[in-house]
């Protein structure tokens, strides 16, 4: 995946890198060894919000972004020293869980807690199914964070969902054939999925991001 070319990030998507930048250097963010200026978690929570909560949206967005990196560094990132992925993976988890507590809304740092303890027992599981949706369980949890960020119920059909496409993305991390349903037919089925009048142009970056995992 070294040669991956990312789609051109939105309006949205750009403010939640100029937060990001203002945080921690992204020079060294990546999936695996890839250098990664799509942020498809931020796209996923941005186009589940409602009109309204854009602001704080744009900070929680670029938050579990961080998060997400941070998962990555401790998890995958394995040629790099322990210790060393281990204090950038914390440095970043810290940074992205404080951003949330600066909204000073506890059920959004719970909700990413949740999410977090998740992943940590997905990793300490090797075997069974369980552990890829647990692994990526940061998908769901943005939508969850969305439907909190404008103060709705989260839709259930798009947490399934996003259980889906992060479940996609853990099986390219892991590169474990057969883990999770094919890619381009999740890709052709998300403009139905995520049809109900949410901001169109973040969810059409994240299919274009999945066009670009699903792609050999």
């Amino acid at each position: 995946m070294s040669q991956t070319r990312w789609p051109e990030p939105t309006p949205n998507l750009k403010r939640v890198a100029g937060r990001l930048e203002a945080a921690v250097d992204l020079n060294d963010r990546g999936i695996a060894d890839t250098p990664r200026p799509a942020y498809p978690l931020a796209a996923l929570l941005l186009g589940s919000a409602a009109d309204g909560a854009d602001a704080d949206a744009v900070t929680v967005a670029a938050a579990i972004e961080l998060i997400d990196t941070a998962v990555i560094e401790h998890y995958y990132q394995c040629s790099r020293p322990i210790g060393e992925r281990l204090l950038a993976g914390d440095y970043r988890y810290a940074l992205g869980m404080g951003l949330v507590a600066e909204l000073r809304r506890g059920e959004l740092v719970a909700a990413l807690a949740r999410a977090t303890s998740d992943i940590a027992r997905g990793h300490a599981t090797q075997t069974g199914d369980e552990r890829v949706g647990l692994r990526s369980s940061l998908w769901p949890a943005a939508v969850e964070l969305a439907a909190l960020l404008s103060r709705a119920r989260p839709d259930e059909a798009r947490l399934r969902w996003a259980g889906v496409i992060g479940g996609g993305r853990e099986a390219v991390l892991m590169e474990l054939d057969g883990a999770c349903p094919n890619l381009g037919r999740l890709v052709a089925s998300l403009p139905t999925v995520f049809e109900s009048g949410v901001p169109s142009a973040d969810l059409t970056y994240l299919a274009q991001v999945m066009e670009v995992w699903a792609t050999p």
